[in-house]
Formats: structure tokens, sequence, C-alpha cells
């Protein structure tokens, strides 16, 4: 239920850090791909870690991208069946906002920093 809303062309620039032994990545794809099996591309160009289908162990990558077109998104886990099983957070793009903003559950939104 956490939910990510950034401002429409910004560009974002993610680190991703899995500290597992169990390969995981990061990708941004539309929100209903998170019910597909496997994610074949990110959505907006340079939006996903390297080899996000392996995944990556006890890893660091980094990525950025332009959230050039409004929607809700999702920074999901590439790996195969993650991301329908639930390892995704709600990334939503905005061209009504000036300044990135965090929701998490029913709580209010807030600033994000």
């Amino acid at each position: 239920t956490l939910v990510y809303t950034i401002p429409k062309d910004w560009t974002v620039e993610v680190t991703y850090i899995n500290p597992s032994p169990i390969p995981h990545s990061a990708i941004v794809v539309e929100k209903a791909d998170t019910k597909k099996i496997q994610i074949a591309q990110p959505y907006f160009k340079g939006g996903a870690v390297p080899n996000h289908l392996q995944g990556l162990a006890y890893g660091k990558a980094v990525f950025s991208f332009v959230a050039d077109e409004a929607g809700e998104y999702a920074l999901a886990c590439g790996f195969p069946a993650h991301a329908m099983n639930g390892h995704w957070v709600g990334l939503d793009v905005d061209d009504k906002i000036t300044v990135p903003t965090i929701k998490l559950g029913d709580g209010p939104v807030k600033e994000a920093k």
C-alpha cells in the first residue's frame, strides 16, 4: 500500500540494494503488469536494473529514467513471479504536482525527501 508519486517529466534516479541471497531486481512497469509472471521490458527507457529477469543477490545497481507519461506504475521485482506475489510498490506519475509525495496505507500524503 506504499505509493510514491512523482511529477511528470522528472528524472528519477534509483539505487537498488538487495542484501539477500535470494535474487531480486527492480523494474518500472505499468501497475497492471504486476500480475504477470514475467515482465520483459521496463515501461520507461532505462527504468530497470541490468538483467532484471535474473535478479541479483547481495548486490547493488543504479538506474535512471525520465517519467515522461502520467499514470499508475509500479516499481516491481522483475524476477519471474515475484511481482505477482506482492514484490512491488506503487509509483504514480502526476502532471499536476511539483514535488514528490509518499503515502503509506491509510496514512496522510507527505512530501517525499
